[in-house]
Formats: C-alpha cells, sequence, structure tokens
C-alpha cells in the first residue's frame, strides 16, 4: 500500500496529486462524526501500520533549527498504529492499463502532555498518531467492530508515562550522523531546554 490515499472516486491522479498531500493523516474526530468527509465513507476499511517509533521535531525559541525527538513505546518495541485504506481504480501513466491502486492514511489525534511540548510548532502542532495497547490494535481490524467499541478506540489517549522520547541527530539530511551511530539513538544537543521550556511562546491551544 502507499501513504496518501487516493479516494475511490478520483479517476485522474495527476489532477489530485497536489490534494493527496492533505490525505496523508486522518483527523479522529472526523472518522465517526463528519459524514461529508471521505474518512467517513471508509470507516469501516480498517487497517495497522506497523513501527518501531517516529519522529517529531520539536520547536525552541531563538534556535534556527528544530530538534528532532524519537518517540517509542516502552512495552511495544513493535507496535502498530491504526489507519484507513482506500482503493481506486487507476490508469497506468505508461501503459494505460488499468489498476488497482491501495492507499492508506494514519489517524491522529490531540496530542498528550508530551507530544504537545515535543510537537508545538507548524500547521498541525499539538497533534500525535493515535498510539493504541496492543489489545486495542487486535479490536481494530475485527470484522465487526460496534460504533461503541470503535469510538472509544478512537478517544483512547496513549499515557505519556507509556512512551520513550529522546532527542536525536537531525533527521532531515540524508548525512550520516558525525559520530557514525544511528539516527535513533540519543544525541546530545548543547544548551537544549527541558520539555516545556522555551517553547513557541504562544499559548497552547489544542487543535
Amino acid at each position: 500500500m502507499e501513504w496518501g490515499v487516493i479516494p475511490f472516486y478520483v479517476k485522474d491522479e495527476r489532477k489530485f496529486l497536489r490534494q493527496r498531500t492533505s490525505m496523508l493523516n486522518a483527523r479522529a474526530e472526523r472518522i465517526l462524526d463528519d459524514p461529508k468527509s471521505v474518512w467517513y465513507k471508509i470507516k469501516n476499511r480498517r487497517c495497522l501500520i506497523p513501527f518501531t517509533g517516529i519522529f517529531e521535531n520539536r520547536g525552541i525559541v531563538g534556535w534556527k533549527n528544530k530538534v528532532p525527538y524519537f518517540i517509542t513505546l516502552k512495552d511495544q518495541p513493535l507496535f502498530f498504529l491504526p489507519g484507513l485504506y482506500a482503493t481506486a481504480d487507476l490508469p497506468d501513466q505508461e501503459t494505460g492499463e488499468v489498476v488497482k491502486r491501495y492507499t492508506f492514511t494514519l489517524i491522529t489525534r490531540t496530542a498528550n502532555p508530551l507530544l504537545a511540548n515535543i510537537h508545538n510548532d507548524g500547521e498541525h502542532r499539538y497533534r500525535m498518531p493515535l498510539f493504541l495497547p496492543i489489545a486495542m490494535s487486535k479490536q481494530w481490524i475485527e470484522p465487526e467492530l460496534p460504533e461503541s467499541k470503535y469510538r472509544k478506540i478512537l478517544n483512547y489517549e496513549m499515557p505519556e508515562e507509556n512512551m520513550n522520547d529522546i532527542p536525536v541527530w537531525t533527521i532531515r539530511s540524508p548525512k550520516p550522523r558525525p559520530d557514525g551511530k544511528a539516527k535513533t539513538e540519543f544525541w546530545e544537543w548543547k544548551d537544549l531546554p527541558a520539555l516545556g521550556e522555551k517553547n513557541p511562546p504562544e499559548k497552547i491551544e489544542k487543535n
């Protein structure tokens, strides 16, 4: 599958390319409560996406560059984030043959206190992926999911004490780290303020 939903009604992929960048993530709040959204229309096409961790960038007052953090779950070295998938019949741009394309979106929710302090800048600040315990991940792909259970999953907030967060070397450059270590390992940023300090000076309003 490809990340970035192409809805079933799209017939010309080239005209949809720009809009597709807004289809990478789906807000949990819209899936059951916005009948006009694509997410509502594909709400029963549920999938799981495996991760060992995610990166989020933190803005700091007076710093030119953001500081990346690697976020993992303490009790799940491999975890599964919930998503929705779509299928679309589209012509192959080289052969013209109509092929079935499978695409998916990652579900996000309002950030918990830890991620609100890290993902604190940008258009989608104060959001985070919908992290789930393993039992809820399994429930997500049950063939029949009652709306009450569905809503409970979408409303779940992973406690910050269940998460690891470490500052890491920049992830926006293909260059290797100066010390040769993996980009998921701890990197010491000189004079890095503690989380919650010297963040962008705007009032935190969760989206």
